[in-house]
């Protein structure tokens, strides 16, 4: 979807494929400001880290390497100090019974959420409904060294995907949540999508996001609790916007080249 809107733009796509990169040429990459880079997937930094030291356009807002955000962590910390809303957090799990009292309490009491760092899909989302499911599931990750984030759960119906380009939100959708499930997304389950409309508060909400974890191309996933309010789930930078664009109708791959060029 990218590459044919470059062409479309008379602009030439190379890709490059960490898989395959001759890692001994890495800084003979001829590359400069007059170029445009995007990276498409979250596993993989090094030609990334020296594509940005070549001053290529990308969607970082700041170009110092040090202030890249690359961690579940980092993410967090930089929406709770930009005060965007989000379900309160235990940044790190642990077993220790005396902890997990005052994590429960912090929380607002069961069921709350635990969240395994690294999942994708709702896979790792659990929701705990008692003291005996925390302290045995905590039991079980801790013994493998696995690190999990605890969360308050807030009932919704679903959630809402927005596609951030630059400072405008090109597309958004919902994912309801299936039958006898909590999570939008499950193995083995069909997402229920619907064109969601943002209002704009929610607009502005997103672009306050986006410019927190300083990159102008985000997929955010929000969620409504019956009053009304909104909380951020997740940020995703890089983000697979084919779904919503497919859906929606909108050519999500043109904005973004068009944000790139234009810069």
């Amino acid at each position: 979807m990218l590459s044919d809107a470059a062409v479309e733009q008379n602009i030439e796509p190379v890709k490059l494929e960490s898989e395959y990169f001759d890692y001994s040429k890495l800084d003979e990459l001829e590359a400069g400001p007059g170029d445009m880079f995007y990276n498409v997937t979250p596993f993989s930094h090094e030609i990334e880290n020296i594509l940005i030291s070549k001053e290529i356009k990308s969607f970082f807002i700041n170009p110092n390497i040090q202030n890249y955000i690359f961690s579940t962590h980092q993410l967090d910390l930089s929406l709770i100090s930009a005060n965007i809303p989000v379900p309160k957090t235990i940044l790190k799990g642990s077993n220790k019974r005396e902890l997990l009292q005052n994590y429960v309490d912090y929380l607002g009491g069961f069921p709350l959420i635990l969240k395994v760092t690294g999942g994708t899909l709702g896979v790792g989302v659990i929701k705990v409904e008692s003291w005996e499911n925390l302290i045995s599931t905590a039991d079980m990750l801790s013994s493998k060294s696995i690190h999990f984030q605890l969360k308050q759960y807030i009932p919704n119906n679903g959630t809402i995907r927005a596609i951030v380009v630059g400072d405008k939100v090109v597309c958004s959708i919902i994912r309801l949540n299936p039958e006898n499930d909590f999570r939008c997304s499950a193995p083995g389950k069909s997402s229920i999508i619907e064109i969601y409309n943002c209002s704009e508060e929610l607009e502005k909400l997103a672009i306050k996001v986006s410019q927190a974890v300083k990159f102008e191309f985000v997929g955010i996933d929000f969620i409504q609790d019956i009053d009304g309010k909104y909380y951020v789930l997740e940020v995703n930078f890089p983000n697979d916007f084919s779904i919503p664009a497919n859906f929606t109708g909108v050519n999500v791959a043109k904005y973004v080249v068009n944000h790139l060029n234009e810069k």
